[in-house]
């Protein structure tokens, strides 16, 4: 009996045993499964994201609609002599419509860094390619930019939104800061005209040269070249 016994408990230890093994087993399996398809899954929308991006990169319509932007930013550079920049963090859609709305003289587009890069290609602003940073909306200005200043500057107060310049690019020089605002200062070319003019008369010369045939450009960069050697007189001031 105790013979019998003793093999019958070993029985149902060594079964209970296998019994264990087995569900244990079966468990890891279901868990390696279950881990296997959720890799797989991952993977194949991985691949798909992948393949949409190509897709995207490779299309004709949006590799066309690339192009026309392209296109677009180099007729308006062709025409314009100074370009500025500022962020568009903190605009919502409606509001730059609203802004591009009430602007007449001035060109306003919002330009991704990478087509921006491909426009000013082998131009005037091509020393802006190392500033291309962040999200920005560009206005293009005319040689007398100083009227379409204005009204970019009106248009934002009437908005009631605070904004302001990151770049600008006159004459193939990159200007920011305290530079940037000198040069959006700089009087128009009715006022250049009018101080050269004043100042013809107040030495009493006798010129033989019109006022109108002097260089807009020469006038502007002597005005300007007064204007930085201000501000870095200031800087020094405050230093001391």
């Amino acid at each position: 009996m105790r013979k019998s016994c003793t093999c019958s408990s070993l029985f149902v230890s060594t079964t209970t045993t296998t019994t264990t093994s087995i569900s244990s087993n079966s468990f890891t399996q279901k868990g390696c499964n279950h881990s296997i398809h959720r890799k797989l899954y991952y993977s194949r929308c991985a691949t798909r994201r992948s393949a949409f991006q190509a897709w995207k990169l490779v299309s004709p319509a949006v590799l066309e609609k690339k192009q026309n932007v392209v296109k677009q930013v180099k007729d308006l550079l062709l025409h314009s002599s100074v370009i500025v920049s500022f962020p568009t963090e903190g605009y919502t859609h409606k509001e730059l419509s609203d802004l591009r709305r009430r602007l007449q003289q001035v060109k306003l587009k919002v330009v991704k860094n990478t087509l921006m890069k491909r426009a000013i290609e082998e131009t005037p602003f091509q020393c802006l390619e190392s500033h291309l940073k962040g999200t920005n909306a560009w206005i293009f200005l005319p040689d007398d930019f100083k009227p379409s200043i204005e009204e970019f500057e009106t248009a934002h107060r009437e908005l009631k939104k605070e904004f302001q310049y990151r770049y600008g690019v006159l004459d193939t020089r990159v200007f920011s800061g305290d530079d940037l605002k000198a040069v959006l200062k700089l009087p128009s070319k009715k006022e250049l005209m009018a101080q050269i003019a004043f100042a013809i008369q107040s030495v009493h010369t006798s010129l033989a040269v019109s006022i109108h045939q002097i260089p807009t450009k020469l006038a502007r960069a002597i005005y300007l070249a007064k204007e930085l050697d201000k501000s870095a007189e200031a800087s020094l001031e405050e230093e001391k």
